[in-house]
């Protein structure tokens, strides 16, 4: 997968770290909301932003995410990440993680089930939980978040590695406090990076691409009310993980000596034959 775990404990320390930091200069000073208890795994990797009108049904009509949380949303969020994202799941092993049918509360799962939006910080911002699922798949595993934020017209959609059950975030749509949040130095790598340069005089003036439906880069601001837009409800969704240790690709030093042996008697070998040859 595509978000390095080590990266995410980074961000999310430095979540706590610059809470108190103003994160871009505008016509007023932006004061981001107090986040306490932790700072758990941050706001995640930044995948981009779809208009709700996903175009990958075209037989039936819906919007991406859709709180109903039926396996055609569960196709449609994972087509449309896949066509931006290919090989970055499997889509028959994409499945619903929870939703709420609105910001905060009726969330779809139980207490200590799955996932679900734990409580509002403010009108943009939460602080959702993964308590995994009593039955496999993937019970107690960890498993590959992705939360999709519907706010206005617009969904975005965040990523999370090898989330375990017990596991906390955090999730919004105001760009500004994602970026309050996130040290300076993981932005470009979370994908935060592109949001600095479509600020203009405090409003985030991007449009989505009218081709693609899609923007890499984009979170859109209300120009209007000078405020983000309130998040409408949320759903998540997981693919399970790949248990297997990745393969040491560094030798052990025992290895480099017998390696650095054999090569060596090669050598000699090959220039003890080398002048009978040349005889011949």
């Amino acid at each position: 997968m595509t978000v390095n775990r080590f990266l995410l404990s980074a961000s999310a320390a430095a979540l706590g770290l610059t809470m108190a930091t103003s994160a871009m200069a505008g016509p007023t000073t932006f004061t981001p909301p107090v986040i306490s208890g932790g700072a758990g795994l941050g706001f995640g990797k930044f995948l981009g932003t779809w208009e709700t009108n996903s175009p990958f049904n075209d037989d039936v009509p819906s919007t991406m995410p859709n709180p109903s949380g039926n396996s055609l949303n569960v196709e449609e969020v994972g087509n449309a990440i896949l066509d931006k994202f290919p090989g970055l799941f499997l889509i028959e092993e994409f499945n619903l993680a929870g939703m709420t049918s609105e910001f905060i509360g009726n969330n779809a799962n139980a207490p200590g089930v799955g996932f679900r939006v734990d409580s509002k910080i403010d009108s943009y911002t939460a602080k959702w939980t993964y308590d995994g699922f009593p039955i496999d798949p993937p019970g107690s595993t960890p498993v590959d978040l992705f939360i999709a934020v519907k706010y206005s017209t617009y969904v975005s959609i965040f990523e999370f590695e090898l989330v375990e059950p017990g596991s906390f975030g955090y999730l919004s749509s105001d760009y500004r406090t994602i970026l309050a949040n996130t040290a300076d130095g993981d932005e470009t790598a979370l994908n935060y990076g592109g949001f600095d340069d479509v600020v203009v005089a405090g409003h985030n003036t991007c449009s989505i691409n009218s081709t693609t439906d899609y923007s890499a880069t984009c979170m859109p601001y209300n120009p209007h009310g000078g405020s983000p837009h309130g998040v409408s409800h949320v759903v998540a969704y997981w693919p399970p993980v790949d248990l297997v240790p990745p393969i040491d690709v560094v030798p052990e030093p025992a290895s480099l000596t017998l390696l650095g042996a054999g090569l060596m008697g090669l050598g000699y070998f090959g220039r003890r034959r080398r002048p009978a040859h040349a005889n011949a």
